[in-house]
């Protein structure tokens, strides 16, 4: 009885082993290459996160309300402006490399910025 029951347990974690044993190899080159975006920003409460993004030349970044509030993305220089009604989204593509700082004009006083660092 106790041979059967140790050969069972070893058979068992042997099996365990085979199962995880997959997900530790390196998967192939053709699953591992990077895919770009999408770039989203999500606004909720007083934060924009990332703070700070950073995109490549030509990249749509989306922002995307998750607390039902009332928010807007501008942009310090008015390049972009944006209404973002409570759960809806809004898009800019960027074109051009530099840094693009912008706040929430509703929450700006409680210092709701960010920027998009296109590189």
């Amino acid at each position: 009885m106790r041979i059967m029951r140790t050969l069972r347990i070893t058979a068992i974690m042997l099996m365990g082993v085979l199962l995880i044993f997959p997900a530790c190899t390196k998967p192939s080159t053709e699953t591992s290459i990077p895919k770009q975006g999408p770039y989203e920003v999500r606004v909720s409460g007083t934060d924009f996160k990332p703070g700070i993004i950073r995109v490549p030349a030509g990249t749509t970044v989306t922002w995307v309300g998750y607390d039902g509030g009332q928010h807007s993305v501008t942009s310090d220089t008015g390049l972009f402006a944006g209404s973002l009604p409570p759960f809806g989204s809004f898009n800019y593509t960027f074109t051009e490399r530099g840094t693009y700082e912008y706040f929430c004009q509703n929450q700006q006083h409680n210092g709701m910025a960010g920027a998009v660092v296109v590189e």
